[in-house]
């Protein structure tokens, strides 16, 4: 088995016509789409993969972005500059196996400007968010899991004005056929 795996990848986009969408900042809960026209995503990922041993993985990636809109000469909205992941994988024995992941998103534009709602200014705050997954196999074709979602119990928003959850933990049965 393999012991490292790893890639680079550079990237370069071109969007027209694009279609996104405006929240009203006095009343967040009214919006409209609009066509944003030209902008461009260009950036770089790296990720890779390690096993140590032949019961460990760890997988880990970052992602740096430069998005541009340029029918406002602004930071393309909602598009983290850095983003990276780290996830671990034990196969503690051959029946349990954890998994630990670490999820981080930089900071991002949220200005939009549009004749209907004026122009806002706002930046979203970066965050790092961790969960783990406990799988339990009972037979080759049945296991139980738990799942805990947002380790640290971090308030966050993936998108301005969409909370999500606070710590959650999950539990149930997999079957496979």
């Amino acid at each position: 088995s393999y012991k490292f795996v790893g890639s680079i990848t550079y990237f370069h986009t071109l969007y027209t016509n694009l279609i996104s969408t405006l929240y009203n900042p006095a009343t967040w809960f009214t919006s409209a789409y609009v066509n944003v026209g030209k902008a461009q995503a260009h950036g770089i990922e790296v990720s890779g993969t390690v096993r140590p041993a032949d019961n460990l993985k760890v997988k880990g990636g970052y992602t740096y972005q430069k998005a541009w809109d340029y029918s406002n000469d602004q930071d393309l909205v909602r598009r983290p500059r850095d983003k990276f992941f780290v996830e671990t994988f034990w196969q503690a024995t051959k029946k349990l196996s954890f998994d630990v992941s670490l999820r981080y998103v930089g900071p991002r534009a949220d200005n939009t400007s549009s004749p209907a709602f004026g122009t806002n200014t706002y930046k979203d705050k970066g965050f790092a968010v961790m969960d783990a997954v406990i799988n339990f196999d009972l037979t080759k074709n049945l296991s139980v899991y738990a799942k805990m979602d947002n380790l640290m119990n971090k308030y966050y928003e993936d998108t301005r004005g969409f909370t999500t959850s606070p710590f959650a933990a999950y539990g149930g049965v997999k079957a496979k056929f």
